[in-house]
C-alpha cells in the first residue's frame, strides 16, 4: 500500500512539486472515490480523493416558533456592577419548555428581598 503525501488536506495539493491548487473547491470527485487529475505547475498526472466530513447542529425551537405559551420560572437574581461602578440588578426568568431566558431589570430592594 501506497502511503498519502498529503492526508485530509483544505486543497489539492500535488504530492510531486507541492503545489497547491487554490481553486480546489471547484473540484467535483464523489467522496471518497478517487479520480485522476493532472498537476498545474509539474504537469504530472496523480490521484485525488475528496474527503467529505459532515457534522450537524441542533438548536432548541421556542415555545412561540411552535405555538405553545412560554413557562417561565425565576432562575435567579444578579447584581451587576457597571463601569462607572454603580450597581444595575436584574431577574432572569428562564422558560422550563424551551430555555429562553428574558432580563428584567429590577430594584436594589426587590434583589435585596430575594437573594
Amino acid at each position: 500500500m501506497q502511503d498519502d503525501k498529503h492526508y485530509k488536506e483544505n486543497d489539492i495539493i500535488c504530492p510531486y512539486c507541492d503545489y497547491v491548487f487554490t481553486d480546489s473547491w471547484e473540484f467535483n470527485g464523489d467522496n471518497d472515490t478517487e479520480e485522476k487529475i493532472t498537476c498545474g505547475r509539474c504537469e504530472k498526472e496523480f490521484k485525488v480523493t475528496r474527503n467529505i466530513d459532515i457534522s450537524y447542529t441542533t438548536t432548541v425551537m421556542l415555545c412561540d416558533e411552535i405555538g405553545e405559551q412560554h413557562e417561565y420560572k425565576i432562575e435567579r437574581y444578579l447584581e451587576y456592577e457597571n463601569k462607572d461602578t454603580t450597581y444595575s440588578y436584574y431577574r432572569i426568568e428562564t422558560c422550563d419548555k424551551c430555555t429562553n431566558s428574558n432580563y428584567f431589570t429590577i430594584t436594589k430592594e426587590e434583589y435585596e428581598k430575594n437573594i
